[in-house]
């Protein structure tokens, strides 16, 4: 008997904080998708900060993590750490609706969102753009000699609605 893959819809799925129990799909996923990975330590240290906050899409039903979003939130900011969805998961919607999630919470606090994200990551970069964040910009070499970041930020308008904030970062 042939199984078919059937792709996951996001509306099958919570967006929930990280718990220590998670951590182990958690580094799965983020083994698949980065070529420098986080440690486990460095999740674990995630879990206590007190300005930090990770956010996972666990699958409805048998509880599989689908991808998850860290963010710290300091100086009127929400910045955007790490966001990665499982390579069985991806263009679900997934990380557009991990990255709403952070989006709304900043809206509804009247904060920024900001983030890094490598220059030649057409997806990602795709992702964001159709979110509404603008390049307000560059940090060269920041992921390493000739792999350069480019800075991204999204506001919201005083009806808390997203909106693009072309301001530089400070």
């Amino acid at each position: 008997m042939t199984s078919i893959a059937v792709e996951p819809r996001w509306e099958e799925s919570e967006i929930v904080p990280l718990q220590s129990d998670d951590l182990e799909q958690v580094l799965v996923i983020e083994g698949e998708s980065y070529v420098r990975p986080w440690s486990r330590a460095s999740f674990e240290r995630e879990l206590v900060l007190p300005f930090s906050r990770v956010l996972i899409a666990r699958r409805s039903g048998d509880g599989v993590v689908l991808g998850y979003i860290c963010r710290w939130r300091h100086a009127g900011v929400l910045e955007v750490l790490n966001l990665a969805v499982g390579l069985a998961f991806r263009r679900a919607r997934i990380g557009r609706r991990l990255l709403g999630a952070v989006v709304d919470e900043a809206c509804a606090d009247g904060l920024t969102v900001r983030l890094e994200v490598q220059e030649d990551n057409a997806a990602a970069i795709a992702l964001y753009q159709a979110v509404g964040f603008v390049a307000v910009g560059r940090r060269p070499h920041f992921y390493g000699r000739n792999r350069h970041a480019i800075l991204l930020s999204l506001g919201c308008d005083v009806r808390g609605r997203w909106t693009a904030t072309p301001a530089a970062a400070p």
